[in-house]
């Protein structure tokens, strides 16, 4: 586990030189850790679950986190040879566990509000929207794309996932533009919701976003891309 972090300036600070407990008692500086289940707030400060030496940068903390299935919050504090320890509460990161196992960040959820599904020709059904990746804790590489029976928004993603849509051609901004047909082609009239999530190549993915309904169209005329015009000669 990685753990990386500056700390510039002035900084709040308390005397741990009498407080800590084996086995945070030995050192002569370094870094404490603490741990805390679901949201920041609920990291526990008064309780060390790690100690690393001054300079590594990389350290390997063993047994700090109940391999339970939720998210846990991990900070980190520096401390001084005389004990003093300073009290940032900033320097943090997330870290999933499911199914037993630690898994990466997950994408930015999509922002229901710049997608949607609507009716294309021969019965298809056309995604499109506006990935906002710029502020995410990891990088997304598509969009997965469910079907959704019942108007509860339950998605299974396993059983009736439709296709993963890749993401390409970022902007300066760091966003996506996304416009495609999706592959399934739908009968007249037909209601379809479905969810739209991002998901990283590592196959974590964040909050979905469900869009619809809409009925499917297999009467219209396809939608015409473009006109122009030039002189006859």
């Amino acid at each position: 586990m990685r753990l990386f972090g500056t700390i510039d300036g002035e900084v709040s600070r308390r005397d741990r030189s009498a407080a800590l407990t084996p086995p945070f008692d030995f050192f002569a500086g370094g870094y404490l850790y603490y741990v805390g289940p679901d949201v920041p707030a609920a990291i526990d400060y008064d309780t060390p679950v790690g100690y690393s030496p001054p300079g590594v940068t990389a350290p390997q903390l063993a047994g700090v986190i109940p391999f339970e299935d939720r998210d846990y919050y991990l900070a980190c504090r520096a401390v001084s040879d005389a004990g003093v320890e300073e009290t940032n509460t900033s320097i943090v990161i997330r870290v999933r566990i499911e199914a037993g196992e630690l898994v990466g960040p997950p994408p930015a959820a999509l922002d229901a509000d710049l997608w949607r599904i609507e009716p294309a020709a021969d019965g298809y059904v056309r995604l499109s929207g506006t990935y906002l990746g710029r502020d995410a804790e990891a990088d997304a590489t598509g969009i997965q794309v469910a079907r959704v029976w019942t108007s509860t928004g339950a998605v299974d993603w396993g059983a009736d996932l439709i296709e993963t849509v890749t993401l390409a051609g970022r902007s300066a901004a760091g966003t996506y533009a996304v416009s495609q047909l999706l592959t399934p082609q739908y009968s007249h009239g037909e209601t379809v919701r479905v969810a739209v999530r991002a998901v990283t190549a590592e196959g974590v993915a964040g909050a979905h976003a469900v869009l619809g309904p809409i009925a499917t169209d297999t009467v219209a005329p396809p939608a015409v891309d473009y006109v122009s015009a030039g002189a006859a000669t």
